[in-house]
């Protein structure tokens, strides 16, 4: 791992809640990170593993259905590509992965 979202928690009183929030946003968009996550939504339960990278300076993000038959979704730059079985893949421009969502039809 190239990088951690974990930093010290013992911010200072000086440190306001809005700009350890802008930090956490950086982070998470300019960091090499990996993540596994469940969702609980009407529809059920899913597992689901999230990695997200930066690789000449164009944000590379995968997020992967670990349960059931391989669903996944690639953004590559601004492109977010979706993968599932029995459905010809798709390519949608776009800054970011929202959900899987797309995934399953809607």
């Amino acid at each position: 791992m190239a990088g951690s979202l974990l930093f010290s928690v013992n911010a200072s009183a000086d440190t306001s809640s809005g700009a350890l929030l802008q930090q956490m946003n950086l982070a998470s968009q300019s960091l090499n990170y990996e993540l596994s996550f469940v969702s609980i939504s009407k529809q059920g339960v899913e597992s689901l593993l999230y990695r997200h990278a930066r690789l000449n300076n164009q944000p590379l993000a995968q997020l992967l259905q670990l349960d059931g038959p391989r669903r996944e979704v690639v953004l590559r730059g601004t492109e977010i590509s979706y993968f599932e079985p029995g459905l010809d893949p798709f390519t949608l421009n776009g800054d970011y992965i929202v959900d899987s969502a797309a995934i399953a039809g809607i």
